[in-house]
């Protein structure tokens, strides 16, 4: 029974330490991928920059990135700086496709949505505290309904003796 348990301590610590080395191992052997940061949303006529990355977070330099919009039918190809930076500008709404790739090192995907200009609308000026609107004319309001009920009980009560 003594051999059993010490087997199985064995056993849990081969797992505990032997397979996240294993793991550990496998991410660095040179299968390292792309990575993309790019906004999810864009404007039409307006540049969009995306940076690609390495797995460990550092810039890549001579990527290719294509930049496809939704139909498909117009592809732009731009090429990373020294700081991983792409640009882009589009020129039509819908959906933007965006590829990076680089010999050797798994590609990466990413998609943004572009989207027309919001139109402009003018602020209205709105005052904390309510303002006066009263001009001296108009419907009589709550204020003259206590002397018109006073004249109408008098007149009933003349026309009822």
């Amino acid at each position: 029974m003594g051999f059993s348990a010490r087997f199985w301590w064995i056993f849990i610590l081969c797992i505990v330490v032997v397979l996240p080395t294993l793991a550990q191992e496998q991410s660095d052997d040179g299968h390292s991928g792309l990575s993309i940061d790019a906004p999810d949303v864009a404007t039409v006529n307006q540049t969009i920059e995306v940076v690609v990355t390495s797995s460990s977070g550092n810039p890549v330099h001579g990527a290719i990135v294509f930049f496809t919009l939704q139909a498909g039918d117009m592809q732009i190809q731009r090429t990373t700086d020294e700081m991983g930076i792409a640009a882009f500008t589009p020129k039509s709404v819908g959906r933007l496709y965006v590829l990076a790739h680089k010999s050797g090192v798994e590609g990466a995907e990413a998609v943004i949505d572009v989207r027309d200009a919001p139109e402009y609308v003018p602020q209205v000026n709105e005052s904390a505290t309510p303002q006066s609107t009263d001009t001296g004319a108009g419907s009589p309001g709550f204020g003259c309904a206590a002397p018109i009920i006073l004249l109408a009980y008098a007149i009933r009560k003349v026309l009822n003796r």
